[in-house]
């Protein structure tokens, strides 16, 4: 299990947090704890079959991966009664989706291409970022952390507002 500490190496795309290096050793456990659950959910038969649907109903795997990632980070936080302390949510979500990659291409037998991934992972952030009611400055800055312009992030954020009928209003 990767920790909060070794996150900048090991993380698959590259850590969508500021470098985390005053870890206690409590955070850590903490973090570990949940980067656990979150395995336990994803794999469980019944979430397990879900997930796979989940997969096979999204219209791209970026799309899909992303949902992935949104549901059982939601999962997570609603079963631990909100206790995800805020600071931990986007390194759980890249842990989230390293192992959505790993379930969804064994299942398919796939290898998703780096490009795939780093998209999911762009959409999965900005999906989480939005329902836990951070304000538009955070999503860019957390965004521009991960190198995506505030123009890719305005076109990422109409993309997911005409999926639900409506078109989002970004501040320039």
């Amino acid at each position: 299990m990767t920790g909060l500490l070794q996150m900048e190496e090991s993380a698959p795309m590259g850590s969508a947090v500021s470098e985390q290096t005053n870890v206690t050793e409590q955070e850590q456990a903490l973090y570990d704890e949940f980067v656990t659950k979150a395995g336990e959910l994803m794999y469980d038969e019944k979430i397990y079959q879900n997930l796979l649907k989940t997969m096979d109903l999204s219209k791209t795997p970026e799309d899909g991966l992303a949902n992935i990632v949104y549901l059982i980070v939601t999962q997570l936080d609603e079963k631990s009664g909100g206790q995800i302390p805020e600071e931990m949510i986007l390194p759980i979500a890249e842990e989230i989706l390293a192992m959505a990659v790993e379930l969804a291409g064994a299942a398919n037998n796939l290898s998703y291409p780096d490009e795939v991934i780093e998209k999911a992972l762009q959409l999965a952030v900005f999906r989480l970022l939005e329902a836990y009611g951070v304000d538009e400055g955070d999503i860019t800055v957390a965004l521009s952390e991960m190198g995506i312009s505030q123009q890719q992030a305005r076109q990422m954020v109409n993309e997911t507002s005409s999926r639900f009928g409506g078109q989002a209003v970004f501040g320039e």
